[in-house]
């Protein structure tokens, strides 16, 4: 969500996203790509990961393509559809899972902080990032960042539009029984988690609705502790293992159930041929 503030991330994006349709495709797009990337041996040649991002780097280049022949791309002011900085920016983002993770109670080691580091690192370089922009550690990983954001402007409309489209999604999930419960839980808990992490400037500028920060009041301390005891019960960190595969199966199904062409390029898509 704080990421959308960067204003540069967005434009390629930003109008794709205007409808529930559009969010959901592309919501699913990228929790389906993620997935591939973070199993076992995924990333190892020819691997299901190492498959999916030589996909997303085709699809990059043509949305590439199609966007540097629209008359409403401003290229002085946005430069070239995402370029080294932008693909920077964004690749960091997993690598700052073990971040979020942490944050939210869960404890991560050093080693595993670095090897989430180096997973990113190298869906980052197949992805076309220059070798030079690649980080190898927590240090590196930083220092990084902070160029890559540093070349972005705060906040437009395409910021908003993305910020509001991702706050909104929960609403449109689809669930066995007690739907219209459990969206209203999935979208209050959602606001409840960025209130709680992102400043009130962005929360401002991306026109975040202000809710108490009930959830990560309860659950991170709760979390911790659980997570804690597992590590050191015999067996535990495998369960968890296990457990957190289960539960991202799930959330991928759901995803791309409400979204039949999640994962298809259809003519409407940003990556067409026939988007000119």
């Amino acid at each position: 969500m704080g990421g959308y503030i960067f204003s540069g991330l967005t434009p390629p994006f930003g109008s794709n996203w205007s409808s529930a349709y559009k969010r959901q495709q592309k919501i699913s797009e990228t929790y389906s790509f993620a997935l591939d990337t973070w199993g076992s041996g995924s990333m190892s040649r020819f691997g299901k990961g190492f498959k999916t991002t030589i996909q997303v780097r085709l699809i990059h280049a043509l949305v590439r393509r199609n966007l540097l022949r629209k008359n409403n791309w401003k290229l002085d002011e946005w430069g070239i559809p995402i370029n080294q900085t932008d693909m920077l920016a964004s690749y960091t983002g997993p690598a700052t899972l073990a971040w979020g993770a942490i944050a939210q109670g869960v404890p991560i080691t050093p080693s595993e902080q670095t090897a989430v580091i180096h997973n990113s690192a190298l869906v980052g370089w197949l992805l076309g990032v220059k070798e030079e922009w690649i980080a190898h550690n927590t240090k590196d990983l930083i220092t990084k960042m902070i160029h890559a954001y540093a070349t972005h402007t705060i906040g437009d409309e395409s910021s908003r539009i993305m910020a509001q489209s991702l706050i909104n999604e929960p609403l449109s999930r689809e669930y066995a029984g007690n739907t219209w419960l459990r969206r209203r839980l999935d979208y209050t808990s959602h606001l409840s988690i960025s209130n709680f992490y992102l400043p009130k400037k962005i929360r401002r500028k991306l026109q975040i609705k202000q809710v108490p920060p009930i959830k990560p009041l309860i659950t991170v301390p709760s979390q911790f502790l659980w997570h804690t005891g597992q590590r050191i019960w015999p067996g535990g960190k495998m369960r968890l293992i296990k457990s957190g595969e289960e539960n991202q199966r799930k959330l991928d199904s759901m995803y791309k159930s409400y979204s039949a062409l999640a994962n298809a390029i259809n003519a409407d898509h940003a990556a067409s041929v026939t988007n000119n």
